[in-house]
Parts: structure tokens; sequence; C-alpha cells
């Protein structure tokens, strides 16, 4: 069981980090290439963490 929470603790860690560094990189893109890396950034870190229903 304690296995399993952290586990789960490091998904949900991971995930903030994710969406933290989806935030920043969307709110200082000058243009739609940067979104689009964003995007690709965020389905990234998705598919690291299957888990999470995110």
């Amino acid at each position: 069981m304690a296995i399993a929470g952290i586990v789960i603790g490091f998904l949900l860690i991971a995930v903030g980090i994710a969406l933290y560094a989806l935030e920043f990189v969307i709110k200082h893109a000058p243009s739609t290439d940067s979104n689009a890396s964003a995007i690709l950034i965020g389905l990234g870190a998705q598919s690291l963490s299957p888990g999470t229903g995110l």
C-alpha cells in the first residue's frame, strides 16, 4: 500500500509540474509554433502518466 501511495503521489507531482510548464509556455508563447510545441509537451506529459485520467 505504501508503494502504491508513493507512486500515485509521484504521478500527481509529475502532472502538476507538467501542467505548470504547459501554462508557462502558453502564457509566454509569442507565436503559434510555440503553442503547438506546448501542446506536444502536454501530450508527452500525459502519456508519461497514464494512470491519472487527466
